[in-house]
């Protein structure tokens, strides 16, 4: 069994932001993969999910959301 994953709490502002970045159409793909990766960790979903939903694998979302936590 691995280490449990960091929880992540969003303020409304960091919510909108995020939401905001994941659909522009302005916003690098690399970027909005990373909002939507916070997103995902903060409506508490698994890694293994949240890799399926966007398709990264777990290292990167393990990543985003330690370094957004």
């Amino acid at each position: 069994m691995g280490k449990p994953a960091v929880s992540l709490a969003l303020s409304a502002a960091e919510r909108r932001e995020l939401e905001l970045l994941a659909r522009a159409h302005k916003t690098g793909q690399a970027m909005a993969r990373r909002a939507r990766i916070v997103l995902a960790a903060a409506a508490g979903r698994e890694n293994k999910v949240i890799c399926a939903e966007v398709g990264a694998d777990a290292n990167t979302v393990g990543k985003w959301r330690r370094r957004f936590a």
